[in-house]
């Protein structure tokens, strides 16, 4: 998966390269969805109908309904209290499918969400998890023959060579995670998206603007900084807040979604290692976040961890809005009444490590060794996820697609008072233009 593959006994493996394309088909969607729109909503409640309706004739979920109608994000959320109906909206496309199964925009080249993945952040959020996470981290034998390697200074001059002893010392890193079911599609999501930006960060991947972590100890280097260092990574949420009508039935959301952050870390020759409480010294994370639209349009991983952050906040806000105990007996609350597909489990990875010499001389007058290795993870907290704007509105300043939807957009997302049949499960909804944020980045990465 851009980078990934999982193998049967739940290894994750690093693919070869980053140049080549993904295998592709194209599944037989209806014109209308597969049309692209601009604002895009569906009925949970019609879509929870319609699901416990297909399971109660033993019939498939077809990939219309799998795929959310072709939903790239979630830009509002609408509480219907008169029909009990919790509606979602945001810009949509037809897909096609890659090899692994993930749904991929076929414009914009974005992940598609994917109804379980709701089902299981609400399931998991209303059962009190309040952190959803995934951690791929070596082990501590790991880090202590790392170090004693290291204490012996290269003399090895074949870089591919060094990379393979390093690596072999190193030996699998431990893959855990937390909040939801391990086998789950949400747990896999999480864990690719991890073990691809951790290729990028020591730069066996290498991205157009964004520097690996070597690349930084290079530099210091060359400018007399011969200290070793390790760098822990992890994806957080990017947010503003969120912004609500005044009868608090539509919530819109804006922002990236994702960030990543960084911790220097200290390292002994026991492989103990321990957070410095500062920020890493290597440019990757802050490079990272500021070309992260970019990278989740250029790697379907991202974008669809992204879409992850958005169903978690979706959970959580209708939890705190009072939907978990009367929704708790529904299709989306109850594992009973639609259980989830259960994958592999992800348990332990091949190294995410690499390692250079240069030419530059250290203070002893030997070759210097410099050595990246990979480790951090994914971090969800919903109760994060749902601060809302303060009374007066969006700081002053805000770029045009992060400011609030139109008066007009909100009204035509409102619950319509008197009762009305639904025709069917999803809608297109007209919007302003140039209210609702495009999903195209302004430049592309490589």
């Amino acid at each position: 998966i851009g980078g990934v593959w999982i193998d049967a006994d739940g290894m994750l493996h690093a693919a070869i390269g980053n140049k080549g394309k993904i295998k592709t088909t194209e599944p037989v969607l209806s014109e209308e969805i597969a049309k692209p729109s601009d604002l895009r909503e569906i009925s949970l409640k019609s879509i929870g109908e319609e699901i416990a309706s297909l399971l109660a004739a033993g019939e498939p979920i077809p990939t219309e309904l799998e795929q959310a109608a072709g939903l790239a994000r979630i830009d509002f959320i609408i509480f219907d209290r008169q029909k009990n109906d919790v509606r979602l909206a945001g810009p949509a496309e037809g897909w096609i499918l890659s090899s692994d199964g993930r749904a991929i925009g076929k414009t914009t080249r974005r992940s598609i969400i994917k109804l379980e993945d709701l089902a299981t952040a609400i399931r998991s959020v209303w059962r009190g998890a309040r952190q959803l996470s995934c951690s791929i981290d070596p082990t501590k034998e790991g880090l202590a023959e790392i170090q004693r390697i290291s204490s012996t200074r290269a003399t090895e001059r074949n870089a591919s060579k060094l990379r393979e002893v390093y690596r072999e010392a190193l030996g699998d890193q431990i893959v855990t995670t937390g909040g939801v079911p391990a086998g789950s599609r949400f747990a896999r999501v999480m864990v690719e998206a991890d073990y691809l930006m951790k290729q990028m960060g020591v730069g066996t991947i290498k991205v157009r603007d964004i520097t690996s972590h070597i690349e930084s100890q290079s530099k210091r280097n060359k400018e007399g900084d011969y200290g070793l260092t390790l760098a822990r990574w992890w994806f957080t949420s990017q947010y503003e807040p969120l912004d609500a009508n005044k009868s608090r039935t539509v919530f819109a959301i804006r922002g990236p979604r994702l960030r990543l952050l960084s911790e220097e870390m200290m390292l002994a020759e026991t492989g103990d290692r321990r957070g410095s409480g500062r920020p890493s010294r290597d440019q990757f994370a802050d490079d990272f976040t500021e070309h992260i639209e970019e990278l989740q349009a250029r790697y379907p991983a991202f974008s669809d961890l992204a879409n992850l952050y958005d169903l978690v906040l979706v959970a959580a806000l209708m939890e705190r809005e009072g939907w978990a105990n009367d929704w708790a007996d529904s299709i989306w609350g109850d594992e009973k009444r639609w259980p989830t597909p259960v994958g592999v489990v992800p348990k332990r990875a091949e190294a995410v490590a690499t390692c250079e010499t240069r030419k530059a001389k250290d203070p002893q007058g030997e070759r210097s060794l410099l050595f990246s290795v990979a480790y951090g993870g994914v971090s969800i907290r919903p109760d994060a996820l749902i601060e809302e704007l303060p009374a007066g509105g969006p700081p002053v300043g805000l770029p045009i697609a992060s400011k609030p939807p139109s008066p007009q957009t909100l009204a035509r997302l409102e619950p319509i008072p008197e009762p009305k049949p639904v025709k069917k499960w999803w809608k297109d909804v007209e919007v302003e233009t140039e209210k609702t944020p495009s999903l195209r980045p302004k430049t592309n990465s490589q």
